[in-house]
């Protein structure tokens, strides 16, 4: 009797250590994103892509962007759902002198319109098990 009571405490103690072992390994469900960013039909060279969400509590992620393209890996990515998008990218212009004589470079200039990153309405969903290829085609005229 003693040693059913044993294998039956080891069974209930390993069955329940599975259980706790099948859980999912990212509870948030994150997914990957890739794209294309342009400006006025040009490959955005060097800049930044941001994904904030819209729903309270969210995480947000982003990315660089080099030479137009920006990958979101799946395990910094983000979670199903609806996310406000900011993409920026500054001039790499540089002055010879700055006005005391040295070498410190004006502030870069931002190249994307304001309507696309401080004041940005472009609004993206990241769906669960898909392929999540969003390209952004930015413009600077206004519409």
């Amino acid at each position: 009797m003693w040693n059913s009571r044993l294998n039956a405490l080891c069974f209930i103690s390993l069955f329940t250590a599975t259980l706790v072992g099948c859980g999912t390994k990212d509870p948030l469900q994150r997914q990957g994103a890739t794209g294309i960013v342009t400006l006025d039909g040009t490959p955005v060279a060097n800049g930044t892509i941001t994904f904030e969400p819209l729903s309270p509590g969210g995480h947000s992620s982003g990315a660089t962007v080099t030479d137009g393209a920006y990958k979101i890996p799946a395990e910094r990515g983000l979670p199903p759902g609806e996310y406000l998008i900011r993409i920026s990218a500054a001039s790499h212009e540089r002055s010879e002198t700055n006005e005391a004589g040295g070498d410190v470079p004006p502030p870069a200039k931002e190249l994307v319109p304001t309507r696309y990153n401080a004041k940005s309405d472009l609004k993206r969903t990241i769906e669960a098990g898909k392929p999540n290829k969003l390209d952004f085609e930015l413009t600077t005229k206004t519409k």
